[in-house]
C-alpha cells in the first residue's frame, strides 16, 4: 500500500482537515519568501546576485539550491515534455526520480490523458513530490480521469503543505475555505493560507489577497496593502489583477490619499 493510499484511508470521512501541522512553516517556504521578497524589488534587465536575496553573511548550500528552484518555478512552473516519444522515452529511464514522474505526469495532464497523468502523479506523490501531491489533489477536485472525491483533494492538499509548503497547496486549500468547499467556510484560515501562497510568488493568491484587503473578507480593510497585492499579481500576468488596476487603480490611489490626509 502506497503512502497516498494510507493517507485516504487514515482520514476517510473526515471533512475539516485542519490541525497545528498547517500552521507550521517548513524551512523551504520560508527560505522561498526570502527570494520573493527580494524578487519583488528588482526591476527586469537587474542582475542578480546571492545577496539580492539572501541579504549578506553566508548562504548555505541548501539556501541556494532552494533559491535555484523558486527561480526555476518562476520561469516554468509547470515542466512537461514537447512530443509523445520524449514522454515514452523518459517513462523508460524514469527510476526513482520523482521530479521527473510529476514532469511525465504533466505532458499526459497537457494532452488531456488523465489515466496516465493521475498513474504517475500517484507514482511520484508517493515518493514525496508535494506538486505531485498537489495536481493530484486538483484531479480529484475536479473529478479528471478519476471520480470527484473533494475530501482526497483536501487531504493531498493539506499533505503538500506539510511537506514542504507547496505554494499552489496553499492557494488550493484556501480557495476551498474562502468557498466552503469540502470543509466549512472560514475566511481566517483562507486569509491564513492564501497570504503563504502569495508570498511564495502565486500569482492568483495575490490577486486573493487584493480582493481580501479589499473588501475585508478575513482582515481587516487596508487599501494599500491590496493596492500592493494587485500590483505584484499584475506583474506576473494575473488578467484579474490586470483588468482590476485599469479600472480601479486610480479610483483605489484617491481613497488612500484621502484617507492619509484624514
Amino acid at each position: 500500500m502506497g503512502l497516498i493510499e494510507k493517507l485516504f484511508r487514515k482520514n476517510k470521512g473526515q471533512n475539516d482537515v485542519w490541525d497545528s501541522s498547517l500552521e507550521e512553516i517548513p524551512y523551504q517556504e520560508a527560505i522561498r519568501y526570502k527570494v520573493y521578497e527580494r524578487l519583488g524589488k528588482v526591476k527586469p534587465g537587474d542582475s542578480l546576485t546571492e545577496e539580492d536575496i539572501f541579504g549578506k553573511g553566508c548562504v548555505t548550500l541548501y539556501d541556494h539550491y532552494e533559491f535555484i528552484g523558486v527561480l526555476l518555478k518562476q520561469r516554468n512552473p509547470f515542466p512537461m515534455y514537447e512530443t509523445l516519444e520524449e514522454v515514452k522515452e523518459a517513462e523508460k529511464n524514469v527510476e526513482d526520480d520523482a521530479e521527473e514522474m510529476c514532469k511525465i505526469a504533466n505532458s499526459y495532464l497537457a494532452t488531456s490523458s488523465f489515466a496516465d497523468a493521475n498513474k504517475w502523479y500517484l507514482k511520484a506523490a508517493d515518493l514525496g513530490n508535494s506538486d505531485a501531491m498537489e495536481r493530484l489533489g486538483g484531479m480529484y477536485q475536479c473529478g479528471l480521469g478519476v471520480e470527484p472525491d473533494i475530501n482526497k483533494a483536501i487531504h493531498l492538499y493539506k499533505r503538500a503543505i506539510v511537506v514542504d509548503g507547496n505554494r499552489d497547496a496553499l492557494f488550493d486549500l484556501g480557495a476551498c475555505y474562502l468557498n466552503g468547499d469540502g470543509v466549512p467556510e472560514n475566511l481566517k484560515r483562507a486569509f491564513f493560507l492564501m497570504e503563504r501562497s502569495a508570498k511564495q510568488g502565486n500569482m492568483v493568491a495575490q490577486y486573493n489577497m487584493g480582493f481580501m484587503y479589499c473588501t475585508g473578507k478575513g482582515v481587516d480593510v487596508d487599501l494599500k496593502k491590496a493596492l500592493h497585492w494587485f500590483r505584484l499579481s499584475a506583474t506576473q500576468g494575473e488578467e484579474q489583477a490586470i483588468a482590476f488596476l485599469d479600472q480601479n487603480e486610480e479610483k483605489v490611489m484617491s481613497m488612500i490619499f484621502r484617507q492619509n490626509e484624514q
